[in-house]
This record gives C-alpha cells, sequence and structure tokens, in this order.
C-alpha cells in the first residue's frame, strides 16, 4: 500500500535531517550488524565441473582458459547451464540485477540450485536499488540462499525518490559503489565482463540492447576471481539484506516468491521465442567438449577494492581505485578485432589483451 502524502512527507523531513547530521559519515543501514565471514569453495576439485576443468588447466601449466561470450543470448545461457550442474557454491555479484524476463529466470534457477542444497551467494549494489520487484529479496528466507547488499541506502521502496539527498550529503554513496560483474560455480568456472542482469544485456529486450562482451573462465584464475568476490562479500559495507528497512522475509514470503518465479517460467517455456532459443545452446556442454574451445594463457588479475580510501599505489598492489586492468598474452588472432577495440570497462576486472 502507498504510504500517505502526510507519511511521505514526514519521511522525508527525517530522512533529511539524518541525512544532516551524518553528512560527514557513510550511513549505511546494518552497518554494525554481526555476520558470518564466508569464502569460496576450496576445493573445487570435489565437483563435477571442477574435476572436467581441471583436467583441461593440466594440459596448460601456469595457464587459464578464456572464452570470449559475444552474443548475450549465449552469455545468459551459460549462466543458466552453471547454475543447473553446479554441485555446491554458486556466488553471484552484479552492479545491477533486474527483476524482468531474463532476472526472474536466473532468480528462479538460483532458487532451484538452493532447493539442491547448493549454497547461493547473491552480493548486489544498491545504487539503482534492489526493491523494483517481489521475487528477489524473499529468497534470503531460504536456508541456502544468503543475500548482501553493498553500500545499502537508507531511503527503500516508496522512500526511493530520496536517495538524491543521499547523494548530495554523503560522497561515500557515490565513491563506494560496486561495479563488478561475476557468476562463479563450483569455484570452478566464472563469467565475468561488463553485462549485469537484465533483458538490454542478453537480446532479450524488444526496446534496447547492450553491445558488452562477457568471459567465461577457467583454470587458476576463477579462484582469483572468487578472492575478488569474497573480498567485497566479507566487506564491513556489504550488508546483510534482512537487516534493511522492510527487508526481513519470511517463509510465506518466499513461497509467493516461489510461486511468481514458476509461473513466470511455465509462461516463458510456454510463450517466448527467445527461451526456446536458450534453452537449445548448450554453452557450458561445448566447452567442456571443446566444440567452443577456451584460449589457454597467462594472465594476471588487477581489481577494484571495497575500501577504495585505502589503494596502495598501483605500483606496490594489484587493487585499483581506477579501473583496473589486466594484461595476457593471447595472440592477436585470437580475439575479434572489434574485441579488442570494445572488451568491457564498466566491471571491476577487465580484460585486454597483449596486443591492444
Amino acid at each position: 500500500m502507498q504510504p500517505s502524502l502526510r507519511t511521505r512527507l514526514l519521511a522525508s523531513l527525517f530522512l533529511a535531517a539524518t541525512l544532516l547530521v551524518s553528512s560527514c559519515a557513510t550511513l549505511s543501514p546494518g552497518l554494525g550488524v554481526a555476520k558470518t565471514e564466508s569464502a569460496a569453495l576450496a576445493s573445487p576439485e570435489t565437483t563435477t565441473l571442477g574435476k572436467r576443468f581441471a583436467a583441461r588447466a593440466k594440459e596448460h601449466p601456469g595457464m587459464s582458459g578464456f572464452r570470449l561470450l559475444v552474443d548475450g543470448a549465449d552469455s545468459f545461457a551459460l549462466r543458466l547451464q552453471i547454475t543447473e550442474k553446479a554441485e555446491k557454491t554458486l556466488d553471484v555479484q552484479y552492479f545491477v540485477l533486474q527483476q524482468d524476463d531474463t532476472g526472474q529466470l536466473l532468480l528462479g534457477a538460483l532458487l532451484d540450485a538452493a532447493d539442491r542444497g547448493i549454497r547461493v551467494r547473491i552480493l548486489l549494489d544498491d545504487a539503482l536499488g534492489i526493491d523494483g520487484g517481489a521475487t528477489l529479496r524473499p529468497l534470503a528466507a531460504h536456508p541456502n540462499i544468503e543475500i548482501r547488499i553493498f553500500n545499502p541506502f537508507l531511503a527503500r521502496h516508496e522512500f526511493a525518490f530520496l536517495r538524491g539527498l543521499e547523494y548530495l550529503l554523503q560522497v561515500g554513496k557515490l565513491d563506494y559503489r560496486m561495479h563488478n560483474k561475476l557468476f562463479v560455480g563450483d569455484n570452478a568456472i566464472a563469467v565475468t565482463g561488463g553485462r549485469s542482469i537484465g533483458d538490454e544485456y542478453f537480446q532479450a529486450s524488444g526496446e534496447r540492447e547492450f553491445g558488452d562482451f562477457d568471459l567465461a573462465v577457467a583454470g587458476p584464475m576463477v579462484k582469483n576471481l572468487s578472492r575478488t568476490f569474497d573480498l567485497f562479500w566479507n566487506d564491513r559495507l556489504a550488508i546483510p539484506v534482512e537487516t534493511q528497512p522492510f527487508g526481513e522475509r519470511s517463509t510465506g514470503d518466499l513461497a509467493k516468491a516461489r510461486a511468481a518465479l514458476a509461473e513466470h517460467r511455465q509462461k516463458m517455456v510456454a510463450t517466448s521465442v527467445y527461451y526456446s532459443e536458450i534453452s537449445r545452446r548448450d554453452q557450458l556442454a561445448d566447452i567442456l567438449s571443446g566444440k567452443r574451445p577456451l584460449v589457454w594463457a597467462k594472465a594476471i588479475l588487477a581489481y577494484d577494492s571495497p575500501d577504495k580510501a585505502s589503494v596502495e599505489s598501483p605500483a606496490r598492489s594489484r587493487r585499483a581505485s581506477t579501473p583496473s586492468r589486466t594484461r595476457q598474452t593471447a595472440t592477436r588472432s585470437s580475439w575479434p578485432r572489434e574485441a579488442r577495440r570494445t572488451l568491457p570497462w564498466s566491471n571491476g576486472a577487465v580484460w585486454r589483451t597483449a596486443a591492444w
């Protein structure tokens, strides 16, 4: 139910006063709450995906495997297939996770994985809000799903229009954002790059399409990427969603979200040409079989830090507060020319070829 005009006005005045008092500090609701630290799967080789990719990595000592994902539908299909094949863990980190067709399909797949006993960690930035739908926050009521919000806003739901005040009075709300995009299954295969989660990233929107790219990553680099996830996940600004205003959800809310996601999927199965198309694209099987080969190369990962103020000089640290870069020694012919010019700049870990 929408709050009355009087309620909205009083809330606006209260929030404005709160922000004025705290304008010199970073105010994130739930900042001091106790939370449990956790880490990526330590032994991925105990899973099927881990064994398969470890065997491939042994053929290329000291190297990691990469495959450029130019096609958005392929990239989304790969995420779904990783979710379906994971046996122990799924780590999901995004700047934006929209609750549109692709967002709901992914959330439904993550819920199915949690039902199978998979540990699911979802870490989202709050710059564009996570309250624009009823199927995300309730998933935190599942015992195998944990959701954390990076640097959350005080203003939520119907009062999100007040976020401009938070941006204006708290510089940390603008500077301390998490623009990373990472999807990791069993700490054995990762997808990272320029795509957040939403129809326009995956060729599923009838209105617009973003020209981003992703990389499928296997081999030692996956563990490095997972360490960056853990760094953000365990940071003080990564706040459990249930501590946020309107954040706590019950098993009843979870049941409603489950029903909504199941109904959405059934509708997509019955009517969506897009769903029919991505269902035929078994990207993961093609990568494992070599039909879609990985490019094996040595690589160095440079990544953003959640604590921007404490970053060392780039000469002394691989953490960066400026756009971070990774160099890899792939041959010039390994990548399409357009990709060599336009590999994603919007991710916390950005990739360039040595021949750029």
